[in-house]
Order: C-alpha cells, then structure tokens, then sequence
C-alpha cells in the first residue's frame, strides 16, 4: 500500500472515530441531566431534541467518512 493510500486510509479512519466521539457525546453529556429527568418525569422536548441532533450529527459524519473512503478506494 502506497504512502498517499495509508494517509487516506488514516484520514477515513480519524473520520469515523470522530463520529463516534460526537454519538458518545450525544449521549454522555446529557446523562448529567438524565437522573433529576427521569425523576421528575420533565424530558421536555429541547431535552430529547437536543440527543436526537446528536446522535443524527454522528451518524451524518459517520456516513460521509463512510463514502469518502468509498470513494478514494474505487479510485
């Protein structure tokens, strides 16, 4: 494998371990609140938007790292 085909297999790689920083943040962040939630039965809908937004960004990044590779490799 080339140098410029290892950067780009590494660059696919840091893509996708992003977009599983930013699903673990979507879900770790708000489980700060999740307790005193869950409790009060108060998961207003900016609560529940707000993981949802998170775990959609996520999954965006994931796929575009997804193509991206897809698309260097059939090159």
């Amino acid at each position: 494998m080339s140098a410029s085909q290892e950067a780009e297999k590494l660059t696919g790689t840091w893509i996708n371990n992003l977009s599983i920083a930013v699903i673990v943040a979507g879900v770790v962040a708000p489980a700060s609140r999740a307790r005193e939630v869950l409790v009060a039965h108060e998961a207003g809908a900016p609560y529940v938007a707000s993981i949802l937004l998170w775990l959609a960004a996520g999954y965006g990044v994931h796929l575009f790292g997804r193509s991206w590779l897809l698309r260097r490799y059939r090159e």
